[in-house]
């Protein structure tokens, strides 16, 4: 039997899919299996999505898991070419703007802010996806 599987290192999956506002607005809707984006904004964040959480040297804060989903969401549309990279400043907006309804102190959101501000960009640079590994029984 043959077993294709990737290497990942998750913190967080999604068990019900996240519906979520925004001002990102492509002209057409964005569909992948995961990740929804549609043209009036609406962001879908499916079941089954993993990411890691917010970057960086970083505490495992409770108000920044769903921001850190959204985020990575849109970035990670970015990063496949499918979202224009000026979308980019209003994600971080509106990561900046989810840290606080979702009980962040106020300095401490604005530092996650300038974080993703100063080392974000590197994150949605147009990637390939990881090559399967594959594995047969003997």
């Amino acid at each position: 039997m043959k077993l294709k599987y990737r290497k990942l290192n998750w913190q967080y999956e999604v068990t019900e899919d996240l519906f979520e506002p925004t001002k990102i607005k492509p002209k057409e809707d964005i569909l992948t299996r995961l990740v929804q984006l549609h043209s009036d904004g609406q962001l879908i964040v499916g079941e089954d999505f993993a990411w890691d959480g917010a970057s960086g040297p970083t505490l495992p804060w409770k108000s920044s898991v769903r921001p850190s989903a959204v985020h990575d969401a849109v970035y990670g549309l970015i990063a496949a070419g499918l979202l224009d990279k000026k979308w980019r400043l209003t994600a971080d907006n509106m990561f900046y703007r989810m840290l606080r309804e979702d009980g962040m102190p106020r300095i401490q959101a604005m530092s996650w802010w300038l974080a993703v501000r100063m080392f974000g960009g590197g994150s949605h640079i147009e990637t390939k996806p990881e090559k399967d590994i594959v594995y047969e029984s003997p």
